[in-house]
């Protein structure tokens, strides 16, 4: 009777223990599993990354054209407005004389 009680008890204990060993044999498929995703999440996430790093170097080199190109149409303004003040001095400097000889004209 002892001998079935240690039977049992031993049979008991290899079931159990085979069941643990595919428990653990699970968990290291998942496991695997798992970091072969990690891996796969983490190359996916590291291209975007670098795609992102690609379009923002672009992007800032268009931004610094855009900001040469407005400097330089900053720089023509300003010499439109001298330009345009020049014609307008000449423009009243014009009339001025036109006023005086429309003046000699009236004293003649």
């Amino acid at each position: 009777r002892k001998m079935d009680t240690l039977q049992a008890s031993w049979d008991h204990d290899a079931q159990t223990f085979k069941e643990h060993r595919s428990d653990l044999n699970r968990l290291d498929k998942a496991l695997a599993q798992l970091n072969t995703t990690v891996i796969s999440n983490k190359e996916n996430c590291n291209g975007q990354v670098r795609n992102l790093e690609t379009r923002i170097k672009g992007n800032a080199g268009t931004l610094d054209s855009l900001n040469k190109q407005l400097h330089a149409h900053s720089e023509q303004i300003g010499k439109r407005e001298a330009q345009i003040a020049k014609m307008q001095k000449s423009i009243e400097a014009v009339g001025e004389q036109a006023d005086l000889l429309h003046a000699d004209q009236q004293g003649l």
